[in-house]
């Protein structure tokens, strides 16, 4: 009798959880839209609830209400590298950067079981939070062409985000030509949180292959001998305006 009652509250309390994380979005607010039954609705229809303003503030962090860290995990697929230019001290590169965080107001798996993921463009990026984060070593760097083009965002079931951007970018490349030209030089692409300190959000690489190159990438005047990963954390400075966040560099030999 003594297991089975302990069996029955057990029970009880993950059913009392489970009711409390599906009233915590229906119960924001009296005028809601309703989440339930949400496989009935479109894409766009199902979003416009899941991310309305009475229960999504997208400039709030995903764990502000439990005040964990949020981790973003970046990925990158270089498309080419121009090589550097010794008297500009610079190189180019195209590349696809992909972001991963979870989000747990995003997660709909109770109030829409068949929809197995929800994808758009820019027009979901602004419904939804996203990190802020810069190169530090950047000369210049925009999108490959058009926001809806170039932005892919996918939402899981359980609230996992993946941002995918396809960028083009200039970066500096601080080089020692004392041996020129038989000189080694190593350039990196140097990413940092810019809003955020890293015991708010921590950028981290992904564990397998977080860098990986075109097999159609050659460089013509250069050869590149290997490349590598590696994370720190930066010193606040406000002089300079940073705050001390999480960086995540990729170096070219």
């Amino acid at each position: 009798d003594t297991i089975i009652s302990i069996i029955y509250t057990l029970l009880i309390v993950i059913c009392h959880n489970a009711q409390g994380q599906k009233n915590q979005l229906l119960s924001v607010a009296p005028d809601c839209p309703s989440l339930e039954k949400g496989d009935i609705y479109t894409q766009s229809e199902f979003l416009g609830r899941l991310a309305h303003q009475c229960r999504y503030d997208r400039l709030l962090l995903p764990t502000y209400q439990t005040g964990d860290t949020v981790y973003v995990h970046a990925s990158a697929y270089v498309y080419f590298i121009q090589p550097a230019e010794a008297h500009d001290l610079n190189f180019k590169l195209h590349f696809l950067l992909q972001l991963r965080w979870t989000d747990p107001r995003l997660a709909y798996a109770l109030y829409s079981p068949e929809r197995s993921r929800i994808i758009g463009e820019s027009d979901l990026r602004e419904r939804i939070w996203v990190p802020h984060l810069y190169m530090s070593n950047e000369q210049s760097s925009s999108l490959m062409g058009t926001d809806s083009k170039d932005v892919l965002i996918s939402v899981t079931p359980d609230g996992e985000v993946l941002f995918s951007r396809r960028m083009q970018a200039v970066l500096y490349c601080w080089m020692n030509l004392q041996k020129f030209p038989f000189d080694d030089q190593t350039c990196s692409m140097n990413l940092e949180s810019w809003k955020y300190n890293a015991s708010i959000l921590r950028l981290m690489w992904e564990k397998n292959n977080p860098v990986r190159l075109s097999s159609e990438l050659h460089l013509t005047e250069y050869s590149l001998l290997d490349f590598w990963t590696n994370e720190s954390v930066v010193r606040g400075d406000i002089e300079n305006m940073r705050l001390g966040g999480g960086r995540c560099n990729v170096n070219f030999l």
